[in-house]
């Protein structure tokens, strides 16, 4: 239980690292650019793009969490497992207010508390599920 509980977390901060690392590579003074690239600008800012190296970092992340997830989902059930990915949402939001001085709302604190406070029921309602079986 706890190993499935640890590859879990680590494919969920895999996931969360990915995408604070196309932001850093999307933002950042020497990476692609503040701006939006849009179709037309693609061919202009994609030798940028495959030259980042935190974009690689984002690739590899990516790839390691899917196969961490592909083996908790060979290991867990599904309506286990996928709640836990809403702690994405709660890393990067947090990370994106330490890191790039994103601003984070009281509306959207309390939207993370509420997250948190989901999968705490959904952890409670999974323990008593388990332990009303024989």
């Amino acid at each position: 239980m706890l190993r499935n509980l640890l590859l879990i977390l680590l494919s969920v901060v895999l996931n969360s690292s990915a995408q604070l690392l196309i932001k850093y590579a999307m933002s950042s003074p020497g990476g692609v650019g503040r701006t939006s690239p849009t179709v037309a600008s693609l061919g202009e800012k994609l030798p940028k793009m495959l030259a980042s190296p935190p974009l690689y970092g984002a690739v590899a992340a990516y790839g390691l969490s899917f196969l961490l997830w592909t083996m908790v989902l060979s290991r867990v059930p599904v309506s286990t497992a996928f709640p836990f990915l809403s702690l994405s949402f709660i890393l990067v939001s947090i990370a994106g207010w330490f890191l790039f001085d994103e601003r984070m709302s009281t509306v959207s604190a309390a939207g993370i508390a509420l997250i948190v406070l989901g999968i705490i029921l959904l952890g409670l309602g999974y323990a008593s599920r388990d332990e009303a079986q024989p």
